[in-house]
Protein backbone atom coordinates (compact mmCIF):
# COMPACT_ATOMS: atom_id res chain seq x y z
CA UNK A 1 0.00 0.00 0.00
CA UNK A 2 2.70 2.54 1.11
CA UNK A 3 4.83 1.84 -2.19
CA UNK A 4 1.53 2.46 -4.43
CA UNK A 5 0.81 5.80 -2.62
CA UNK A 6 4.82 6.51 -2.98
CA UNK A 7 4.77 6.35 -6.26
CA UNK A 8 1.15 8.28 -6.69
CA UNK A 9 2.99 10.66 -5.32
CA UNK A 10 6.08 10.40 -7.86
CA UNK A 11 3.99 10.55 -10.84
CA UNK A 12 2.50 13.50 -9.29
CA UNK A 13 5.94 15.10 -9.08
CA UNK A 14 7.10 14.55 -12.72
CA UNK A 15 2.97 15.73 -14.21
CA UNK A 16 4.16 18.69 -12.33
CA UNK A 17 7.28 19.33 -13.50
CA UNK A 18 6.04 18.56 -17.02
CA UNK A 19 3.44 20.89 -16.87
CA UNK A 20 5.73 23.72 -15.51
CA UNK A 21 7.82 22.88 -18.34
CA UNK A 22 5.43 23.79 -21.16
CA UNK A 23 3.97 26.63 -19.30
CA UNK A 24 7.55 27.91 -19.77
CA UNK A 25 7.94 26.65 -22.92
CA UNK A 26 4.85 28.70 -23.85
CA UNK A 27 5.80 31.69 -22.45
CA UNK A 28 9.23 31.64 -23.46
CA UNK A 29 9.54 30.11 -27.34
CA UNK A 30 5.63 30.61 -28.26
CA UNK A 31 5.04 33.92 -26.64
CA UNK A 32 1.25 34.11 -26.74
CA UNK A 33 1.25 37.53 -24.95
CA UNK A 34 1.84 40.71 -26.77
CA UNK A 35 5.68 42.41 -26.64
CA UNK A 36 6.05 46.22 -25.90
CA UNK A 37 8.47 47.23 -28.72
CA UNK A 38 9.73 50.19 -26.77
CA UNK A 39 10.81 50.41 -23.01
CA UNK A 40 11.83 53.83 -21.19
CA UNK A 41 15.48 53.68 -22.22
CA UNK A 42 13.89 53.77 -25.71
CA UNK A 43 11.87 57.01 -24.99
CA UNK A 44 14.54 58.55 -23.06
CA UNK A 45 16.84 57.51 -26.58
CA UNK A 46 14.22 59.01 -28.97
CA UNK A 47 13.90 62.81 -26.10
CA UNK A 48 17.49 62.60 -26.62
CA UNK A 49 17.03 62.56 -30.24
CA UNK A 50 14.04 65.17 -30.12
CA UNK A 51 15.86 67.68 -28.37
CA UNK A 52 18.87 67.79 -30.53
CA UNK A 53 16.99 67.63 -33.70
CA UNK A 54 15.50 71.10 -32.39
CA UNK A 55 17.88 72.94 -30.87
CA UNK A 56 18.14 76.42 -30.39
CA UNK A 57 20.91 78.50 -28.66
CA UNK A 58 19.53 81.57 -26.73
CA UNK A 59 22.23 84.20 -25.12
CA UNK A 60 20.70 86.87 -22.70
CA UNK A 61 23.00 89.46 -22.45
CA UNK A 62 22.57 92.76 -20.07
CA UNK A 63 23.87 96.25 -21.23
CA UNK A 64 24.12 99.43 -19.93
CA UNK A 65 24.64 102.39 -22.40
CA UNK A 66 25.71 106.23 -20.92
CA UNK A 67 26.72 107.39 -24.22
CA UNK A 68 24.14 107.87 -27.09
CA UNK A 69 25.01 107.52 -30.84
CA UNK A 70 22.41 109.11 -33.84
CA UNK A 71 20.77 107.07 -35.76
CA UNK A 72 22.38 104.09 -34.06
CA UNK A 73 25.79 102.61 -32.27
CA UNK A 74 27.45 99.21 -32.36
CA UNK A 75 29.06 97.33 -29.59
CA UNK A 76 31.72 94.46 -29.67
CA UNK A 77 31.04 91.72 -28.37
CA UNK A 78 34.21 89.46 -29.58
CA UNK A 79 34.92 86.50 -26.58
CA UNK A 80 31.93 87.41 -24.78
CA UNK A 81 29.13 84.77 -25.94
CA UNK A 82 29.70 81.12 -25.58
CA UNK A 83 27.79 80.22 -28.96
CA UNK A 84 29.73 81.96 -31.92
CA UNK A 85 27.70 85.04 -33.14
CA UNK A 86 29.04 84.20 -37.13
CA UNK A 87 28.74 80.68 -37.00
CA UNK A 88 25.55 80.57 -35.59
CA UNK A 89 24.33 83.66 -37.99
CA UNK A 90 21.90 84.30 -35.07
CA UNK A 91 19.98 87.46 -34.85
CA UNK A 92 19.02 90.23 -31.55
CA UNK A 93 15.89 91.23 -30.04
CA UNK A 94 16.70 93.89 -27.57
CA UNK A 95 13.80 95.24 -25.00
CA UNK A 96 14.49 98.60 -23.14
CA UNK A 97 14.62 98.02 -19.35
CA UNK A 98 12.72 98.50 -17.37
CA UNK A 99 9.80 99.27 -19.72
CA UNK A 100 9.91 96.25 -21.38
CA UNK A 101 9.63 98.19 -24.86
CA UNK A 102 11.19 96.63 -27.90
CA UNK A 103 14.10 98.87 -29.20
CA UNK A 104 16.02 98.12 -32.83
CA UNK A 105 19.35 96.04 -32.87
CA UNK A 106 20.89 93.38 -35.15
CA UNK A 107 23.76 91.36 -34.94
CA UNK A 108 26.44 91.52 -37.49
CA UNK A 109 29.38 89.85 -37.34
CA UNK A 110 30.30 90.10 -33.92
CA UNK A 111 28.94 93.61 -33.28
CA UNK A 112 25.36 94.04 -31.55
CA UNK A 113 24.07 97.04 -33.34
CA UNK A 114 21.22 99.43 -30.85
CA UNK A 115 18.87 101.83 -32.12
CA UNK A 116 19.80 105.54 -30.07
CA UNK A 117 19.11 105.86 -27.25
CA UNK A 118 20.25 105.56 -23.32
CA UNK A 119 19.73 103.25 -20.31
CA UNK A 120 19.30 99.70 -19.39
CA UNK A 121 18.50 96.80 -21.95
CA UNK A 122 18.32 93.34 -22.04
CA UNK A 123 19.26 91.65 -25.32
CA UNK A 124 18.28 88.03 -26.74
CA UNK A 125 20.79 86.48 -28.62
CA UNK A 126 19.62 83.49 -30.72
CA UNK A 127 19.21 82.42 -34.40
CA UNK A 128 15.35 82.09 -34.25
CA UNK A 129 15.24 85.68 -34.61
CA UNK A 130 15.29 88.11 -37.31
CA UNK A 131 17.02 91.33 -37.17
CA UNK A 132 15.56 94.78 -37.52
CA UNK A 133 18.50 96.44 -39.25
CA UNK A 134 19.47 99.49 -37.93
CA UNK A 135 22.10 101.34 -40.63
CA UNK A 136 24.65 103.89 -40.28
CA UNK A 137 25.47 102.54 -36.77
CA UNK A 138 29.27 104.37 -34.59
CA UNK A 139 31.31 101.89 -32.81
CA UNK A 140 30.85 102.75 -29.13
CA UNK A 141 33.64 102.09 -26.65
CA UNK A 142 33.84 101.53 -22.65
CA UNK A 143 32.86 103.44 -20.15
CA UNK A 144 30.36 104.25 -22.81
CA UNK A 145 28.68 100.90 -22.38
CA UNK A 146 28.95 98.60 -19.81
CA UNK A 147 27.88 94.87 -20.58
CA UNK A 148 26.45 92.97 -17.29
CA UNK A 149 25.45 89.45 -16.92
CA UNK A 150 25.31 86.63 -19.43
CA UNK A 151 22.94 83.88 -19.39
CA UNK A 152 23.54 80.90 -22.29
CA UNK A 153 21.26 78.13 -22.48
CA UNK A 154 19.92 75.36 -25.24
CA UNK A 155 16.42 75.13 -25.74
CA UNK A 156 13.55 74.11 -28.73
CA UNK A 157 12.91 75.94 -31.42
CA UNK A 158 9.46 76.93 -32.37
CA UNK A 159 10.42 77.20 -36.25
CA UNK A 160 12.21 73.63 -35.97
CA UNK A 161 9.10 72.46 -34.09
CA UNK A 162 6.88 73.64 -36.94
CA UNK A 163 9.65 72.40 -39.43
CA UNK A 164 9.57 68.45 -38.25
CA UNK A 165 5.34 68.80 -37.92
CA UNK A 166 5.46 69.30 -41.97
CA UNK A 167 8.03 66.46 -42.22
CA UNK A 168 5.59 64.26 -39.71
CA UNK A 169 3.19 64.49 -42.89
CA UNK A 170 5.56 64.48 -46.37
CA UNK A 171 8.50 62.59 -45.45
CA UNK A 172 7.08 60.28 -42.27
CA UNK A 173 9.50 57.61 -42.46
CA UNK A 174 12.59 59.94 -42.27
CA UNK A 175 11.30 61.72 -38.97
CA UNK A 176 11.17 58.43 -37.74
CA UNK A 177 14.98 57.65 -38.87
CA UNK A 178 15.77 61.14 -37.82
CA UNK A 179 14.21 60.05 -33.74
CA UNK A 180 15.51 56.51 -34.05
CA UNK A 181 12.23 55.18 -33.69
CA UNK A 182 11.46 51.06 -35.02
CA UNK A 183 10.22 50.93 -38.99
CA UNK A 184 7.65 48.47 -37.03
CA UNK A 185 6.63 51.51 -34.56
CA UNK A 186 4.04 54.35 -35.36
CA UNK A 187 4.25 57.32 -33.19
CA UNK A 188 2.50 60.70 -32.20
CA UNK A 189 3.63 63.53 -29.93
CA UNK A 190 1.57 66.11 -28.75
CA UNK A 191 2.46 69.57 -26.74
CA UNK A 192 -0.99 70.37 -24.71
CA UNK A 193 0.55 73.38 -23.44
CA UNK A 194 0.88 74.98 -26.37
CA UNK A 195 -2.39 75.65 -28.34
CA UNK A 196 -1.27 78.19 -30.83
CA UNK A 197 -0.83 77.83 -33.60
CA UNK A 198 -1.20 73.82 -33.10
CA UNK A 199 2.34 71.70 -33.80
CA UNK A 200 0.82 68.46 -32.80
CA UNK A 201 1.92 65.71 -34.99
CA UNK A 202 -0.43 63.28 -35.01
CA UNK A 203 -2.09 61.28 -38.19
CA UNK A 204 -4.25 63.07 -39.98
CA UNK A 205 -8.41 61.49 -40.82
CA UNK A 206 -7.10 60.63 -44.31
CA UNK A 207 -4.08 58.76 -42.68
CA UNK A 208 -3.22 55.25 -43.78
CA UNK A 209 -2.08 55.02 -39.88
CA UNK A 210 -4.35 54.31 -37.50
CA UNK A 211 -4.48 55.78 -34.35
CA UNK A 212 -5.38 52.76 -31.63
CA UNK A 213 -6.99 53.03 -28.15
CA UNK A 214 -4.98 54.91 -25.22
CA UNK A 215 -4.34 51.58 -23.61
CA UNK A 216 -2.86 49.75 -26.32
CA UNK A 217 -0.29 52.65 -26.83
CA UNK A 218 3.21 52.90 -24.47
CA UNK A 219 3.05 56.66 -23.72
CA UNK A 220 5.76 58.86 -21.71
CA UNK A 221 5.90 62.64 -20.87
CA UNK A 222 8.96 64.60 -21.06
CA UNK A 223 9.24 68.50 -20.42
CA UNK A 224 11.02 71.17 -22.71
CA UNK A 225 11.47 74.55 -23.18
CA UNK A 226 10.42 76.06 -26.82
CA UNK A 227 11.63 79.48 -27.87
CA UNK A 228 9.71 81.37 -30.74
CA UNK A 229 10.54 84.27 -32.99
CA UNK A 230 9.13 86.73 -30.98
CA UNK A 231 11.50 85.87 -28.04
CA UNK A 232 9.06 84.05 -26.28
CA UNK A 233 9.77 81.04 -23.99
CA UNK A 234 7.54 78.67 -23.38
CA UNK A 235 7.43 75.96 -20.30
CA UNK A 236 5.67 72.51 -22.20
CA UNK A 237 5.12 69.05 -21.88
CA UNK A 238 5.78 66.94 -25.02
CA UNK A 239 3.44 63.44 -24.62
CA UNK A 240 5.41 60.85 -27.17
CA UNK A 241 3.04 57.77 -27.48
CA UNK A 242 3.65 54.79 -29.41
CA UNK A 243 2.37 51.83 -31.08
Amino acid sequence: MKKKRAAAHLEMIIAFVFFIGFVTFIFMVVKPYPESPLTGASIASIEQNFKEATKTTLSEVFIKVTQDQNPCYSINLQGKLQYPLIENTPQSKTRTLPSNTFKDSMIEGENLKLGSGTGSFKTLISPEFESTNPNGCTPLNPPDYKIGSIYEHELVSFKSLDSLKNQYYNNYQDVKNLLNIPSNVDFTIRFPDINSPNIDMVPLPTSDIQLPSDSDMYTETFLIEVLNDKGEITNTRAVVSLW
